[in-house]
């Protein structure tokens, strides 16, 4: 398993990074959990269906992918283009250590809810990270840098601090932040 570094770094001109979740993670380092979560359906370019929370039969006992190695040969490259943002790692490691999808079919439930919500906040702080590395406006890369530093600490939480989160309203402010970014001119 990846370790996950949930550190935010700032650099030297205040560019803020967060590498795991800049970085893409591939899909043989995924939690099981993503395996079993996610549904196919919300995968594109996949050649099997696979409802939510049904575990997928290349899942070995280790959470692991068996036929990682072979996926795009396969008929699976939405399996290798899948992105998570970080989110599988931070629910095995942070949110439930030590916990596993596995341990009964309530706690499964509770861990895949859990890991949507993750996921979508990730998500927001990626899209916050691009814009701000775009921004030319201190004041509005300051916000920004504030906004990560909110989510972030969501996300630091706990699971019923993450599931509290009105996503629609998540999106509505952070989508308010990225229409005021300028660009630098080319």
């Amino acid at each position: 398993m990846i370790p996950f570094d949930d550190k935010i770094h700032f650099s030297s001109n205040r560019r803020l990074r967060h590498e795991q979740v800049r970085s893409r993670t591939r899909l043989r380092q995924l939690p099981g959990v993503v395996l079993r979560g996610a549904g196919f359906q919300e995968i594109r370019n996949l050649r099997l269906y696979k409802p939510q929370g049904e575990t997928c039969r290349h899942l070995e006992e280790d959470d692991r992918c068996a036929i990682h190695d072979t996926l795009d040969g396969q008929g699976f490259p939405g399996c290798i283009a899948y992105q998570c943002f970080g989110a599988g790692q931070k629910l095995v490691q942070s949110v439930y250590p030590g916990r596993s999808w596995r341990d009964s079919p309530a706690f499964a439930e509770d861990m895949f809810n859990t890991y949507f919500q993750l996921k979508a906040i990730h998500e927001l702080i990626s899209y916050l990270m691009e814009a701000e590395s775009l921004c030319v406006d201190d004041w509005i890369r300051d916000q920004i840098a504030a906004e990560v530093i909110e989510l972030e600490a969501i996300t630091n939480g706990g699971a019923e601090i993450i599931n509290d989160v009105d996503l629609a309203n998540a999106k509505g402010e952070v989508s308010g932040l990225i229409a005021r970014v300028e660009r630098p001119p080319p």
